[in-house]
């Protein structure tokens, strides 16, 4: 494997954890707004796509993070990430080097 193959595929990985964090972190304001007194922000979505759609909890907590991603699309797009915790995306961002 050569070096940039590997930064590739570390790249790749974290981008991934990021996408998680993100929607740990926008499960942690549903949790919130909605005033669904989860402890677990991935419960918070499920329990949000409960309500919203009639679906068990148990398929609602199945769902992959893409997936949850697709579904909440529209709430996501109108979310805006807390500024405190805006300033660590960013300081991950600098860290990857992404621009």
């Amino acid at each position: 494997m050569t070096k940039d193959q590997a930064k590739m595929k570390l790249q790749s990985r974290v981008i991934a954890a990021i996408r998680e964090w993100n929607l740990d972190i926008f499960g942690d304001v549903l949790n919130q707004k909605e005033k669904l007194e989860c402890d677990d922000p991935r419960d918070a979505i499920a329990f949000y796509l409960v309500k919203k759609h009639g679906w068990t909890l148990d398929y609602c907590r199945r769902l992959n993070h893409e997936d949850l991603e697709v579904l909440l699309g529209a709430e996501m797009k109108e979310w805006k990430m807390p500024t405190e915790i805006f300033e660590i995306h960013d300081e991950l961002d600098n860290f990857l080097g992404v621009q």
